[in-house]
């Protein structure tokens, strides 16, 4: 059967007949919001189910008898759909929780008027695409998709229900006072479900002690959640949905599309997604990045399975982590640390890459790098904060170097740095990425986090220095270093380390320099990965505005640390 058959057209979009009437609609364009009603939206395929549960599991501070007695359909309606005639919604207590999949453009006067709560769910739309093809396999009023290519058009030109994806994202991206809508994407909760738990239930005002966050979020995880049969829709009639084409709740992963796309359709649909987002930047971050523990972190080099690996990576007490914020001296450390270990001999830094002879941990790259068979003692790296470290590294306690620098270098060097990444967000304008970075809205969070963080690390074993302080005496602090390493060093040995970790020498390295990099990922045309290598460069770049603005920023954050920087 056609769409024209199978399907209603309101304001533009295609409805499936069978659940949608004049009657729904007219219903919906009239209902009555109250302030507190929550309204979960979503497009289809996108955690629709899933909010169902959770949500409700919130609200009734974990009591499970809603979601083990009444069909999610039920529990938390579409308030456009033939059903909600009939459910009495008007007499419900508050706080009512709806759904809807309309786009922003379809809401009703009611809505804007009242302006309820929104919680408004985003996913990777090439693994929406890869849902809804299966969806459309197995149920029965929705037209046949065809083959996988022919989907895949119609999908992009937003010829199914619904409508596109792109202007659903982009409508409710662009919502007006957006203060009363929460976003949050499938891959946060896939990532971190207790974590999306916490940021649901605040949003929502209402309390949950750690041990309710727990229970909810392991209610919620989808090999539970697919056991409900309130949840998985094994209540429809299989002559509507049949879970013998394709189960209604597959796989509940990120990244399905990767098993299912080809070559040509995946390009087709990046080159299609770019020209059609090139003027979202809020959309930026849920494209790039994920989010563990509240901060942003790199898709390119981080998935759930590199971050189970780091959570559940065994460290050994003679191991040797450095610490840093980004643009905060790292690679350096990669070239100082391998050297001092090898009492100066070069071969390991002049023929292995940096991020492999001292890797992340949390990185995809170290799951095939058999760190558990490296010798002792093994080198280590990451931009973590303190609070995102592993049980394993606090049982452990490793020796652990943590290099800080003048914030307001580290802002100048991670806004080049953001212009010639691909995987990274756009800055933007300078001011633009001073309030993202002052606010910790950049990869790896807070600067002032990150630092008060690990100061305040006082039971581990680490050692403290600063950028600036191997800028201004780079053999004292190889000095300093050897000594906390237990490895000691003769005078001439000190000085060759150093000679060879001097800014100049050291950008001529291959492995360090990053010149290996392909350069749609670092175009360093754009500008250069190691740069320059100095302190104080951020006064050749802020305004007299910008520079106040941040010093006072700075004081009120820092105003409780007891140590000496050497930039103060």
């Amino acid at each position: 059967m056609t769409e024209e058959e199978m399907y209603a057209t309101y304001k533009g979009v295609y409805l499936p007949k069978v659940v949608h009437s004049s009657e729904s609609l007219k219903y919906y364009e009239e209902f009555s919001f109250r302030p507190d009603d929550i309204l979960i939206v979503t497009y289809p395929k996108s955690g629709t189910t899933w909010m169902q549960e959770i949500v409700p599991l919130i609200m009734s501070q974990g009591d499970p008898e809603l979601v083990d007695t009444v069909p999610n359909w039920d529990r938390v309606p579409w308030l456009e759909e033939t059903r909600a005639c009939d459910l009495n919604l008007d007499q419900r207590p508050s706080p009512r929780v709806f759904i809807t999949h309309f786009q922003y453009n379809m809401m009703s006067t009611g809505f804007f008027k009242v302006k309820p709560r929104v919680i408004y769910v985003m996913r990777n739309p090439r693994d929406v695409f890869t849902s809804y093809f299966h969806f459309s396999g197995m149920a029965s009023y929705l037209v046949t998709p065809g083959t996988q290519t022919e989907f895949l058009h119609k999908f992009l030109d937003g010829k199914a229900i619904f409508g596109s994806w792109f202007d659903h994202v982009k409508g409710w991206m662009s919502a007006a006072e957006q203060q009363h809508i929460m976003y949050i994407s499938y891959e946060e909760m896939i990532l971190d479900l207790e974590a999306s738990v916490t940021r649901i239930a605040q949003f929502l005002d209402t309390p949950l002690d750690s041990e309710m966050k727990r229970k909810i979020a392991e209610r919620c995880v989808f090999k539970n959640m697919k056991k409900n049969k309130m949840s998985n829709y094994s209540l429809v009639p299989s002559e509507f949905m049949d879970p013998n084409v394709s189960e209604f709740l597959r796989k509940g992963i990120a990244g399905d599309w990767k098993n299912h796309l080809t070559v040509a359709e995946a390009d087709y649909f990046d080159e299609f997604y770019r020209k059609k987002m090139q003027d979202v930047a809020a959309m930026a971050e849920e494209e790039l990045y994920i989010v563990y523990k509240g901060v942003y972190l790199v898709k390119l080099t981080h998935t759930p399975e590199s971050l189970k690996y780091y959570e559940e990576f065994s460290f050994r007490p003679d191991d040797i982590l450095i610490v840093t914020y980004p643009k905060s001296g790292t690679t350096w450390m990669q070239e100082i640390v391998p050297l001092i270990l090898s009492q100066g001999d070069p071969v390991v830094v002049d023929t292995v890459p940096s991020w492999d002879r001292v890797p992340w941990l949390h990185n995809n790259k170290a799951l095939h790098l058999n760190l558990d068979q490296r010798p002792s003692p093994r080198v280590f790296i990451t931009h973590f904060q303190y609070n995102m470290m592993s049980t394993g590294f606090l049982k452990v306690q490793p020796r652990v170097i943590y290099v800080m620098r003048n914030p307001r270098d580290v802002f100048t060097s991670c806004s080049h740095f953001s212009r010639m990444a691909s995987f990274l967000v756009s800055p933007g304008t300078q001011t633009e990425f001073l309030n993202k970075f002052l606010d910790g809205k950049v990869i790896f969070g807070s600067w002032f986090d990150h630092v008060k963080g690990w100061l305040s690390a006082t039971e581990q074993h680490i050692m403290y220095i600063s950028y600036e302080e191997m800028i201004l005496d780079l053999e004292a602090s190889v000095t300093r270093m050897a000594q906390f390493l237990d490895t000691p060093l003769d005078s001439e040995m000190i000085r060759k380390i150093t000679d060879r970790c001097v800014f100049k020498n050291m950008k001529k390295n291959n492995m360090s320099n990053y010149s290996l990099m392909p350069s749609t990922m670092m175009d360093q045309n754009v500008s250069e990965f190691l740069r320059k290598g100095i302190a104080g460069d951020w006064k050749n770049h802020l305004t007299a505005a910008e520079a106040e603005n941040f010093d006072e920023f700075y004081r009120k954050q820092m105003k409780d640390v007891k140590y000496t920087f050497v930039w103060d």
